[in-house]
């Protein structure tokens, strides 16, 4: 298990994926950025397989916040690079959807989706609309609601434990497929 921070530093201690606009009509992300960090989780995942030996096979990212919303991007554009994410309090970039990956490439992916019902940054309603989205691409969607707010719930910890737990065991699906 390995952890990776975000490259864009906000304040002492914070940082981001990619900086982000809040606007009345929503959300603007800055693409540009956005797409660098994708790039910069790949190179990531590649040097902690070259250094640690680890199986590119069973790579799983886990994300909160732009964490989530960048393993999703990541996972949906290069399903290939993933066996499976866990996205808590993320979201689904509409800069991003026009460089999905072909719906035969997506199909069967793992993914666990939690968020909570009082989250005022990314609206319940935004990831209820998200979990149709991810549903009609095929994907082997587990989704969680937790009464909280912008957080990850202790009880997401345990639900995603047992989830990526059984991946494990599981057969993995054919990547590319």
């Amino acid at each position: 298990m390995v952890s990776a921070r975000a490259p864009n530093r906000i304040e002492a201690g914070a940082y981001s994926w990619f900086r982000t606009t809040f606007t009345a009509g929503g959300p603007i992300v800055h693409e540009g950025q956005e797409g660098d960090s994708r790039k910069a989780l790949a190179a990531f995942i590649d040097e902690v397989i070259e250094r640690h030996g680890a199986d590119r096979e069973g790579v799983y990212l886990l994300g909160f916040s732009q964490g989530a919303t960048l393993a999703l991007s990541f996972a949906l554009t290069v399903p290939d690079q993933v066996a499976g994410v866990m996205a808590v309090a993320g979201r689904l970039l509409r800069e991003v959807l026009p460089t999905l990956a072909p719906a035969a490439r997506i199909a069967g992916l793992p993914l666990f989706v939690a968020h909570g019902i009082h989250d005022d940054v990314v609206p319940i309603g935004r990831a209820r609309a998200n979990r149709e989205f991810l549903l009609g691409l095929g994907l082997d969607l587990t989704y969680r609601e937790y009464s909280t707010g912008h957080q990850i719930a202790p009880q997401a910890l345990t639900d995603m434990t047992k989830w990526l737990g059984a991946q494990l065991d599981a057969p993995r699906r054919s990547r590319g497929a």
